[in-house]
């Protein structure tokens, strides 16, 4: 039986640079975790595609078999998020945090930022109310 790889290694025969791109797909593929556990309670994802898996959007290139996918809360500029990995079907997850505008915080540093957006929100009431 031909496979979509054999197919990609004839039409890439003269170029050993491709032929190991495919190797590595091919080993990614066979690798690719068999089962898919449920995302935790709080992610967005579950909710937004109840019938399709959140599945695994990227593969670690070290090692080809840890492959990951993030989960996150919520819709808006920020939220909660947190890294699973599945190595060879051993699920582990990184610690969680907040992202916000392409920046990962602790919650210390989130409640900071908050604290910095409050006293922003008062200073925006007062200078607009001193102004009408």
């Amino acid at each position: 039986m031909t496979t979509k790889f054999d197919e990609k290694r004839r039409e890439y025969a003269d170029s050993p640079e491709m032929l190991a791109l495919i190797d590595r797909d091919e080993r990614r593929e066979a690798n690719y975790p068999k089962v898919t556990p449920p995302c935790p309670p709080w992610c967005r994802f579950a909710e937004t595609y109840p019938t399709l898996e959140h599945g695994y959007d990227s593969v670690l290139t070290d090692d080809e078999t840890t492959f990951t996918r993030i989960h996150a809360s919520g819709s808006g500029d920020a939220h909660l998020a947190q890294s699973e990995f599945n190595r060879g079907g051993t699920v582990s997850f990184g610690d969680p945090y907040i992202y916000t505008d392409d920046e990962e915080m602790t919650s210390a540093q989130a409640r900071a930022f908050a604290a910095e957006l409050l006293n922003s929100a008062d200073m925006l009431d007062e200078i607009t109310a001193a102004s009408e």
